[in-house]
């Protein structure tokens, strides 16, 4: 190839490409046309000024991106300030009663009426260490006679049974004129002393045999109520 400039005929006639070798800014780089169906293609090597150059512009727009960011937080957030406010609560001695899942419920076995049916429940109890307390049950919705209470089951049929503080006795009420006084035995007050943590109190139920009742689902709810 003679001089900086060469050109070279396609012996198969499909088109005439043409080399053409120039400097720029000390980069050699050669140069590749076509001339086939009239198009020009342009191919490059040795980039390296190139590539730096762009790289040079992504790395001065990052910086101003970062700057702007800057500026724009320290004007945002220029100046702080702080203050308090205060929380406070007076804690009281109390007790409270729970009677939800696991407590509060007597279910008894089926009744038929042939025998005597017993079932028993419980009441969960917090008071604070040394408190004296008493539990107090009322005479229930369906106030029986003066030692038992009544279960409905709707529609004007009762059936009685009756709530003891142990499996023998004695029985368990409440101070209201619906029962008798505390010291009637059918209905005495159960007291206790609190420990600062859960007491768990027993509810024995009975249900007398020979009661006549149609078939079906009896029920009634008895109030508790804790005197500290």
């Amino acid at each position: 190839m003679g001089g900086k400039n060469a050109r070279r005929t396609n012996p198969t006639g499909v088109g005439l490409c043409e080399f053409k070798i120039s400097r720029e800014r000390g980069a050699k780089r050669i140069f590749f046309w076509s001339e086939m169906g009239g198009n020009r293609l342009r191919k490059s090597q040795n980039n390296q000024f190139r590539e730096r150059r762009e790289e040079m512009k992504k790395t001065v727009l990052a910086v101003l991106v970062a700057a702007i960011c800057i500026a724009f937080s320290a004007t945002a957030y220029a100046a702080t300030t702080t203050g308090t406010f205060g929380v406070q609560v007076t804690a009281v001695d109390g007790c409270w009663v729970y009677t939800g899942e696991g407590g509060g419920y007597l279910a008894f076995p089926d009744y038929d009426g042939g025998s005597m049916v017993e079932g028993t429940g419980t009441l969960e109890v917090k008071c604070p260490d040394t408190m004296p307390y008493e539990i107090w049950l009322d005479a229930g919705q369906n106030i029986g006679g003066p030692s038992y209470r009544r279960m409905s089951n709707g529609t004007g049929a009762f059936l009685n049974y009756f709530l003891l503080q142990s499996p023998t006795g004695p029985g368990w009420g409440d101070d209201s004129p619906n029962n008798p006084a505390p010291t009637t035995p059918a209905y005495p007050i159960k007291s206790d002393t609190g420990t600062g943590s859960i007491q768990v109190h027993t509810v024995y139920g009975l249900i007398d045999p020979y009661q006549a009742v149609p078939a079906g689902l009896f029920n009634d709810i008895v109030t508790v109520t804790i005197y500290y």
